[in-house]
């Protein structure tokens, strides 16, 4: 019952934030979508509200979470999501969310409360479903193995 409110949260904040960057005039330029038809003003929309999505209802925990679910879960279709995506991110949804996850799992790596807890066990919270796909994104994204990381922070 909590998720329509995060919902409404989130709405109400993109709202307040595309209000402000129109009336600041620094909007960037992004070019409208031939795929799915959403002007470059829906596209700017679509995706401050997926990141507030992501941001406050953390969906990227659940390792099942994909495309589907994140546009059912704003109200748009699988390919408005994936327009917005790809033309403000310039990823595709896998390695958008992928990138979501990697961060996750390196804040819960570098919080001291989990200082005893293995850094797998941590993937899986963050929502990473394999240590293999879970090593080579963090790699991917630090240049360094999970255990590495933690080193370095501690």
């Amino acid at each position: 019952m909590v998720l329509p409110y995060v919902i409404l949260a989130a709405v109400l904040a993109v709202v307040l934030a595309v209000l402000s960057a129109w009336a600041l005039g620094n909007r960037p330029r992004v070019p409208a979508c031939a795929k799915s038809g959403l002007s470059a003003r829906e596209v700017e929309q679509l995706f401050e509200r997926i990141e507030l999505f992501m941001e406050r209802a953390t969906p990227f925990r659940d390792p099942s979470f994909g495309c589907a679910y994140m546009a059912q879960s704003l109200g748009a279709s699988e390919s408005d999501v994936t327009e917005a995506i790809k033309r403000i991110a310039g990823k595709t949804v896998s390695d958008y969310i992928r990138g979501w996850r990697v961060r996750e799992a390196d804040r819960l790596l570098k919080d001291p409360a989990n200082r005893e807890v293995s850094p797998e066990v941590l993937a899986l919270e963050a929502g990473f479903y394999s240590r293999s796909e879970y090593y080579a994104a963090f790699e991917a994204e630090f240049g360094v193995t999970p255990g590495e990381r933690r080193r370095q922070v501690a």
